[in-house]
């Protein structure tokens, strides 16, 4: 039960860590040359790591569901998790509280770790031995530089991939208005 609600939640689950960051200005690292670019870096390779699994996966974009082995779900059964932490890191490196950056990854770690095992389990039901056959192949998180699976490839354009992610990009703008906005009238 807790899983199942952790799996539900897990888009609000990861807020926090966000949430506190947008708004607290004490013990911030002040070079913007640094925090900047390493942040929009992050935010991007989370937010390119998104669009090349939703290439594959085709979640948000009714193409019919079959178990995912190709793209990055060849190297990494949970890219868009992974995306996703490497997202928010970035968000927190961009509000200046570097000193979040551990606490927010083990708090990812936390929530993810949860929600992969409910969706692990309801895969499993789903997909049988073919999916314990691509658990044992490839790795839950960190990479394998060479690939297990010959995954067939989902005919979704980078196009419809890109627009079903671009949301992602509106993520970004509190942190933005904090630096440009708030933070001048703080300071």
């Amino acid at each position: 039960m807790v899983l199942k609600l952790a799996y539900k939640w897990r888009g609000f689950l990861t807020a926090p860590p966000l949430v506190f960051s947008a708004i607290w200005f004490q013990g911030e690292y002040e070079q913007d040359l640094l925090t900047w670019p390493l942040g929009v870096l992050l935010f991007f390779c989370g937010w390119g790591l998104r669009i090349w699994a939703q290439q594959h996966l085709g979640y948000r974009l009714r193409i019919q569901r079959v178990l995912t082995t190709s793209g990055p779900y060849a190297f990494v059964r949970n890219p868009i998790y992974i995306g996703n932490a490497l997202l928010i890191l970035g968000m927190v490196v961009t509000s200046k509280v570097l000193w979040m950056l551990p606490l927010t990854l083990l708090w990812c770690a936390a929530i993810y770790a949860a929600v992969v095992r409910h969706e692990e389990r309801r895969l499993a039901e789903r997909y049988g031995p073919e999916y314990l056959a691509y658990t044992a192949a490839v790795p839950r998180w960190v990479p394998r530089l060479a690939s297990p699976c010959q995954g067939v490839r989902r005919p979704c354009s980078l196009r419809r991939a890109l627009l079903a992610e671009l949301h992602v990009v509106l993520f970004i703008v509190p942190f933005v208005l904090k630096d440009l906005v708030i933070a001048p009238f703080i300071e």
